[in-house]
């Protein structure tokens, strides 16, 4: 494990939500020199674990708008059965080109359904604190692209191994298509992304922009 200062500060000014404390920066700088790169690496990790902590905690209300938005993620399947005629076109493509548009297609719907959760939820904290921050609002949607498609082939992976029963989605409604057990790791994935990007999104304190201004 490399032993790299200016690595450190990288993560925790970009990773860590609201920006890094110059005070921890500057202890994490000094005593790099004296310990090892594992000590080194676990304050990171921990203070950018500790900062999401207090992001959590007072944004508490966009994880419940993430889940409120994530649980009908499954209608996403609805769409796409009443697109079969463009899957099909899509089928008609020389390999690879079918696979890579179909699976670009399933991608860009769940995509602009997170993106559409992630504006509303930006667009109603700013109208309810009157700040707003276009620089970071593009961050989260940039953000979420590759968190979603981690957590999508981890939700895919996760329902391969688990034995679940086939189901008909022609015949089901919305509501009776997200009440079923195996679109539960779908769901998930799609509200651990919103909930990211939006925290990722939202503006910094006062007390930061001030500071940031005055340097």
């Amino acid at each position: 494990m490399s032993r790299n200062p200016a690595a450190a500060v990288w993560v925790l000014e970009h990773l860590a939500p609201g920006g890094s404390d110059p005070g921890l920066t500057g202890d994490v700088l000094e005593m790099a020199e004296e310990r090892s790169a594992r000590w080194l690496w676990g304050q990171v990790l921990l203070a950018v674990a500790a900062a999401y902590g207090r992001m959590l905690r007072r944004h508490w209300p966009a994880l419940l708008f993430a889940l409120a938005w994530s649980v009908s993620a499954p209608a996403l399947e609805l769409i796409q059965r009443q697109n079969e005629a463009f899957e099909a076109r899509l089928w008609t493509m020389r390999w690879p080109w079918s696979t890579i548009c179909d699976l670009g297609y399933s991608l860009g719907l769940a995509l602009i359904f997170l993106w559409t959760g992630l504006v509303i939820s930006i667009a109603l904290y700013s109208m309810a604190t009157w700040r707003f921050d276009a620089r970071r609002l593009w961050r989260g949607i940039w953000l979420s692209v590759p968190l979603y498609a981690v957590a999508l082939a981890a939700a895919t992976l996760l329902v391969g191994l688990t034995p679940h029963s086939w189901i008909n989605i022609e015949q089901m409604s919305w509501v009776q298509l997200i009440r079923q057990p195996v679109f539960i790791p779908y769901d998930a994935a799609c509200w651990f992304t919103l909930s990211i990007a939006i925290m990722a999104a939202l503006p910094r304190g006062r007390r930061k922009q001030a500071r940031t201004a005055a340097l």
